[in-house]
């Protein structure tokens, strides 16, 4: 798991739908996370297939 360098009580403060969840960034169910990946691929009916660089 990669480091966020994002406060989550900014997060969970942006986000009233989260906040009514969590109620606050120390609850020990509310984790922050991002997935690392350097490509991306995704398909549509009408474009087919296709590949992305991040």
């Amino acid at each position: 798991m990669g480091k966020v360098d994002i406060k989550s009580s900014d997060k969970i403060n942006e986000n009233p739908s989260v906040k009514a969840v969590y109620k606050s960034p120390d609850d020990p169910t509310f984790v922050l996370f991002y997935i690392d990946v350097a490509e991306v691929e995704t398909f549509s009916m009408t474009e087919g297939p296709k590949s992305y660089k991040i």
